[in-house]
């Protein structure tokens, strides 16, 4: 089982350490030689707005707006975090029922032991409520916050955004072991085109 991380603990540098800038000849070479010469330690953080979202279903509700961040990284022992946390709305009109949640996602290293895109643990912190302005995010709390315990989930039945975070990662972790497990599952070019697209991806920012 891998380390638990805090949750609450929003420093992932202190958690992944520091690494050296590879340079600046990333976006001229190809995803997979990106994501071999990344070093390690690894971590970043961004944030992302989304009005579209196809498949962000929690419980019984599906989402379509969020603004999120992401951190994630890899350690120098190849264990794997991403945190996301933010706020999710159903509609684009606003008022909208809506969300805030936090949700940690870990993986194990050394990667060789563990099959790139199957399991992961989750742990998910949530509270329901009201979307009133998304720019920037007004939100009216409902309910009592809920949370979960440690669970385990799939790569497949994690929602897109998330997915494709986790590919950045697990490339890193483990280009040519990761790389043949997308080929094997035909998802290598779908991914590789998402990545091209991250304006910084493999680069810590």
């Amino acid at each position: 089982m891998s380390t638990w991380i805090d949750p609450k603990d929003g420093n992932a540098r202190e958690w992944a350490g520091s690494s050296s800038d590879a340079g600046d000849d990333r976006e001229r070479r190809p995803i997979r030689e990106q994501a071999f010469h990344t070093p390690l330690p690894f971590q970043y953080e961004t944030d992302v707005r989304y009005e579209a979202l196809d498949d962000f279903a929690i419980g019984d509700a599906t989402y379509r707006c969020g603004k999120l961040r992401f951190n994630g990284g890899v350690t120098r022992a190849r264990e794997l975090k991403l945190t996301v946390d933010g706020f999710l709305w159903e509609r684009s009109a606003l008022p909208s029922p809506g969300m805030r949640f936090k949700a940690q996602i870990t993986r194990d290293g050394p990667p060789t032991d563990t099959e790139p895109f199957g399991e992961y643990e989750i742990w998910i912190r949530s509270r329901r409520g009201a979307i009133e302005d998304a720019d920037p995010v007004r939100f009216s709390a409902g309910g009592r916050p809920r949370k979960t315990g440690r669970t385990v989930k799939s790569f497949e039945r994690l929602p897109t955004p998330a997915r494709t975070r986790l590919v950045e990662l697990e490339l890193i972790r483990n280009q040519p072991l990761a790389e043949y497990a997308l080929t094997t599952r035909e998802e290598w070019n779908d991914y590789a085109t998402q990545l091209r697209f991250m304006r910084h991806a493999f680069t810590e920012r």
